[in-house]
């Protein structure tokens, strides 16, 4: 004879398991879908429509956590967040290099921090899931007898030391968020000095660790320790690989150096303009409009403009310099992000001249 108590509950366990494997599905596919919006932003251009992407990815993955805390996908969910309140930030700092009005800097660079701060929870989150995902590997798993599980830990491992560079990169961001002279900033540089580094010496061999020994670099170039700066641009800039990836880092190095060239410290401007000129002759138009690209150009377009000022320049050549620093600064015109409003403010005085 049945018993209908225990048909009952019966019953409700099925209805509990079908729930909860609903839930998880309808939690992979928020997850999904936020990759998916993540992916197409990166081909957008457009920053209104690129914003409104992101801006729909973070609120699939804001969901996705809230009802699947403990998701397998859980760590990533918050390394994609983490990732875009980084970015907010980064824009909110730019901001506040584009506006004259100090009580306007301000506002930006406060914004900037209380984004960071929420960035920051975000990769310690990551930080300590994508840790316990790694750890439940054993330490060796023989690629030949295992090639599945050996790819899954190589990932898990990536993730985590991945996210561990992201937190660096925080401490970095909010040091520029102080005006030069603050105490805040001249505690923070050191700091994020100290984080690349450690990552650097974990992880020498792979290409995180080489990102973290450049931005070492980069707090040491922030503090003006030009000099120990410069070595570890021309270490990195030594290596060589047909890699991209080798190639963007050493990108990004060239761009650093020019930056130490152009300071007062050196006002190596004729290098500047040689090794710029030699760049951007030498890279494809891809690369002369990313980011990265368009900081080179700007820094040759500053060092053009240092030369056409100096009064102990002939006056031919100076005339020639501000010519070739409007043609630079029109170029970089073109493209909306970090460098614009600085292009412009220079057309704007040499258009005068």
């Amino acid at each position: 004879m049945n018993d209908p108590n225990r048909n009952v509950l019966a019953g409700l366990a099925v209805v509990a398991i079908t729930m909860t494997t609903v839930h998880a599905e309808s939690g992979s596919k928020l997850f999904d879908n936020a990759e998916r919006l993540i992916q197409a932003a990166r081909t957008i251009n457009r920053p209104k429509a690129k914003n409104e992407k992101i801006a729909e990815a973070e609120d699939c993955l804001q969901r996705f956590l809230k009802t699947n805390p403990e998701h397998s996908k859980a760590g990533h969910a918050h390394s994609h967040l983490g990732q875009i309140q980084f970015g907010k930030a980064r824009r909110a700092g730019w901001q506040s290099t584009s506006t004259v009005a100090e009580a306007t800097k301000i506002q930006h660079r406060q914004n900037a921090r209380k984004l960071l701060t929420i960035a920051r929870s975000h990769f310690k989150a990551a930080v300590k899931l994508h840790h316990a995902a790694w750890a439940e590997f054993p330490d060796f798993i023989d690629r030949k007898a295992e090639p599945l599980k050996h790819m899954a830990r190589s990932r898990a491992e990536g993730s985590y030391i991945r996210v561990q560079f992201d937190l660096a990169k925080v401490t970095f961001e909010e040091s520029q968020t102080y005006f030069e002279d603050a105490d805040r900033r001249n505690e923070l540089l050191p700091k994020a000095a100290n984080e690349f580094g450690a990552i650097h010496a974990r992880y020498r061999s792979q290409v995180v660790g080489l990102y973290a020994r450049l931005w070492q670099g980069k707090c040491y170039q922030e503090q003006e320790d030009l000099r120990r700066a410069m070595s570890i641009y021309d270490e990195l800039l030594s290596h060589s690989s047909k890699s991209s990836t080798l190639q963007q880092l050493q990108d990004q190095a060239r761009h650093f150096q020019l930056i130490c060239l152009n300071h007062v410290q050196r006002k190596d401007y004729q290098l500047v303009i040689a090794e710029a000129t030699d760049w951007l002759k030498a890279a494809r138009p891809k690369r002369t409009e990313a980011l990265t690209g368009l900081g080179i150009r700007w820094e040759l377009a500053r060092a053009q403009h240092y030369l056409g000022s100096d009064p102990n320049v002939d006056a031919t050549e100076r005339e020639r310099y501000e010519k070739e620093a409007l043609q630079n600064a029109r170029f970089i015109d073109r493209f909306p992000g970090r460098y614009r409003e600085a292009a412009r403010r220079m057309i704007r005085h040499l258009s005068r001249s």
